[in-house]
């Protein structure tokens, strides 16, 4: 028997969340949308074409908070879409997330796991 090894760091889920870019210095015509979020990165849905090692602050609506949560993340790949609403699939990775932040998505993650 051979046991494949698992490379991934953080548990996964797919959810559908309001994520915008932070700070927003431009007028989005549709909020960007995650398929995945774990605590480590984010799998989402856009229009706008971002670049490969681009460096961008997004705004994570969680449900349980009012305010969004306050993430770095870098752009690791980018897919195409014959999608009437969204342009793009991006996989980015957290990066220099602080510690109370990171606790914040590990509850949530946690949550989302348990009430299945």
């Amino acid at each position: 028997m051979c046991l494949r090894r698992e490379r991934r760091k953080y548990i996964r889920v797919s959810q559908r969340l309001t994520i915008v870019p932070w700070p927003s210095k431009q007028k989005l015509d549709a909020p960007w949308v995650s398929k995945e979020i774990s605590a480590g990165g984010i799998r989402l849905l856009t229009n706008h074409r971002l670049k490969i090692g681009e460096k961008i602050g997004l705004g994570i609506y969680l449900p349980e908070f009012k305010k969004p949560l306050l993430v770095k993340g870098e752009v690791l790949s980018l897919q195409k879409l014959d999608n009437d609403i969204f342009n793009y699939m991006v996989r980015m990775k957290f990066i220099n997330v602080d510690h109370n932040t990171h606790m914040q998505l590990l509850s949530h993650i946690q949550y989302c796991v348990l009430r299945v």
